[in-house]
């Protein structure tokens, strides 16, 4: 596999959500939590910007947050699924 380095333009054509995921947190583990992001972004090629377009798969850090807020709860369910579908592959 052949990797290029391109130098793209900081203009987004377009940015769509991927997945979401989550990571431990390592000062207070227990009761907070970091969410994650996977975005798809397309930018425009530096060559031929009219034409064609780069894209690019980019994480984002959503922060953290509490586990008793909103957010935080959602991703404690995020990770509870990410945990039984890890588990239920390993076999």
């Amino acid at each position: 596999m052949k990797t290029t380095i391109i130098n793209i333009v900081d203009r987004v054509i377009a940015r769509q959500h991927v997945c979401f995921y989550t990571t431990q947190v390592t000062d207070n583990p227990l009761t907070h939590i970091r969410l994650m992001e996977i975005v798809e972004v397309t930018y425009p090629h530096p060559e031929s910007p009219e034409v064609a377009t780069i894209k690019i798969i980019e994480t984002q850090d959503l922060g953290v947050h509490p586990k008793t807020s909103m957010i935080g709860s959602s991703g404690v369910v995020l990770e509870a699924i990410q945990n039984l579908t890890k588990n239920s592959f390993a076999k």
